[in-house]
């Protein structure tokens, strides 16, 4: 099975003690701590009503939205859970999967996760019990309301019984992960069609006259080449596992 977690509010909950003691922990030296501890404690809100500015709201918890160090942080945060499923896979908690095509279980794009597991209740009431323990640390919970089960090779008994120790939606291939198409069989042209439509609506008609040919070909180049190279990216990490 390919179950995709979602994970609520990701960057309004990171908890600070805990980020700031994995930077620790993975060796970042005590002046760049106290300088992330400086730049969390100084983040606050103040809220406008009726035109005039309220008091300052300091935060707790959470990263700044749109600081680009903040994707970095996170990284960081992620690859603790990352590092709890390693670790249960290492001592055969979780049950192996079969073959060797699945180099990797887990597969984190920033807070986009999806873990390949056995269709055997066992193995999801680990993964719940690490997400538990994950939140416990980092602040980050778990939406399973939201989560999606997409089974691979399983029956329905399977998938039913799985769902009654992890309560989640169900959904068939093609899936989405984070934005290529998954599919265990060639797309449908409708289905190709969405990924073929996302390189001309970066050009509107608009903008694209106002550009000479030398600004289109840097456009080319920065811009609309990374759509088809992340979508190679993700059928190369993933698509290829599957289809094996």
């Amino acid at each position: 099975m390919l179950l995709k977690i979602d994970l609520t509010k990701t960057f309004d909950s990171v908890a600070w003690p805990f980020l700031l003691e994995v930077l620790e922990r993975v060796g970042f030296p005590l002046q760049w701590h106290n300088w992330i501890s400086a730049i969390l404690s100084s983040a606050s809100t103040k809220v406008l009503v009726n035109g005039r500015t309220g008091r300052r709201i300091c935060h707790a918890r959470g990263l700044r939205q749109g600081d680009p160090l903040s994707p970095l942080l996170f990284i960081i945060v992620m690859e603790v859970l990352n590092a709890l499923i390693t670790e249960a896979d290492r001592r055969r908690v979780l049950a192996p999967l079969p073959g060797n095509s699945i180099k990797y279980r887990a597969s984190i794009y920033a807070d986009d996760l999806v873990i390949f597991l056995r269709p055997d209740p066992n193995d999801f009431t680990c993964m719940r019990e690490l997400l538990l323990l994950f939140v416990g640390a980092s602040g980050l919970d778990t939406n399973l309301d939201k989560c999606i089960i997409t089974p691979i090779r399983c029956s329905d008994e399977q998938v039913a019984v799985v769902q009654e120790v992890f309560p989640c939606q169900v959904a068939p291939f093609p899936c989405t992960y984070p934005g290529a198409p998954l599919s265990l069989t060639r797309l449908r042209r409708a289905e190709e069609q969405q990924l073929v439509d996302r390189v001309p609506k970066r050009i509107p008609t608009w903008k694209a006259g106002l550009l000479n040919n030398a600004g289109r070909l840097t456009l080319t180049k920065s811009t609309l080449s990374s759509i088809p190279v992340h979508i190679s990216f993700v059928a190369v990490s993933l698509l290829g596992p599957l289809s094996k």
